[in-house]
């Protein structure tokens, strides 16, 4: 039988109707059995078999009878390959006691969870990655000049800490909006107050977040009992800039300088003092979560890349 060039809406369905039949349970071998009879997958194609079976509340298993040639296939066969020398035989050996089995398998199993990322993903946690280096050089004493300065000489010490405070909100705004647990909290506020998200709200709620962290608050979301109509088919529409708002130096830049006008005696307000003091903790808290995002998205880049690196193993 001939293998089918692209996946079908039929074949997904076909796969959903066995896991259900098997109390819930799908194996991978059996996500495996239907990528092997086609020839032009992607994958992209291969995430949103898994994304389907995630969204059906089907669970994956490893196979029970699995060898080691379903896991990760050889490339070609004997009479392609030299036969090694016996120093090579004992360089490729494992030492007795040792068993590289279960581990490998284990390891699989796991990077298999891994989402694949979309274009789209990679510039959201590109952008992440290079705000969380902002941070990590600002905590470290490092700054960059600027472009256009944060403040002029005229600017009195309130209008300091009133440009501090809207770019400090800003920030913050943009970090919480691509936190899945803080808009997990923030849907779930507004419906208990009687004054739920509408689908339209939904999309800007979650623009900043790549197609994984969208599953992942509709699954909070159920946990929570709350809920968007329609919320689950929306499709964004609007396109991942690669431009992003930057403001960390330009606090860092206002925090300095509010302090050598309260050190050299140029401010003498008591109330800028105390707004300086609140807004320089504000800002360390800041930092702290701004590094904590590039550094989870650095982590999620790298685990996707190896999951792509192992999806193509096991296709070749």
């Amino acid at each position: 039988m001939a293998a089918a060039t692209k996946i079908t809406q039929e074949q997904i369905d076909e796969l959903i109707r066995k896991g259900k039949a098997n109390k819930g349970v799908l194996t991978y071998g059996d996500v495996m059995n239907l990528t092997n009879t086609l020839e032009d997958i992607t994958p992209e194609d291969v995430e949103h078999i898994y994304e389907v079976i995630t969204r059906k509340g089907l669970e994956l298993v490893d196979d029970d009878n699995a060898s080691d040639e379903d896991i990760l296939p050889l490339v070609g066969n004997d009479e392609d390959n030299d036969e090694p020398s016996s120093s090579e035989l004992e360089n490729m050996s494992v030492p007795e006691g040792i068993s590289i089995d279960d581990p490998v398998r284990m390891y699989l199993k796991e990077i298999g969870r891994v989402p694949l990322l979309i274009g789209e993903d990679e510039v959201k946690l590109a952008k992440r990655m290079d705000k969380g280096r902002q941070a990590e050089r600002i905590q470290r004493g490092r700054m960059i000049e600027l472009e256009e300065p944060a403040f002029t000489a005229e600017d009195s010490g309130s209008a300091l800490i009133e440009k501090l405070r809207h770019s400090l909100k800003e920030e913050w705004q943009i970090t919480n909006m691509r936190s899945v647990f803080r808009v997990a909290q923030m849907i779930k506020k507004r419906q208990s107050v009687g004054q739920p998200y509408t689908v339209e709200d939904y999309e800007d709620l979650i623009f900043e977040f790549t197609k994984d962290e969208r599953l992942h608050l509709q699954r909070l979301m159920v946990e929570n009992k709350c809920s968007i109509p329609d919320c689950e088919r929306l499709e964004i529409q609007r396109p991942t800039s690669d431009k992003d708002v930057h403001n960390l130096y330009q606090v860092k830049s206002l925090l300095k300088e509010i302090k050598a006008r309260l050190s050299d005696g140029r401010e003498k307000d008591t109330q800028i003092a105390e707004a300086y003091i609140d807004s320089e903790d504000n800002f360390d808290q800041l930092l702290k979560a701004v590094r904590q995002q590039g550094n989870d998205a650095k982590k999620c880049l790298s685990e996707a890349n190896l999951r792509l690196v192992v999806s193509i193993a096991k296709r070749y």
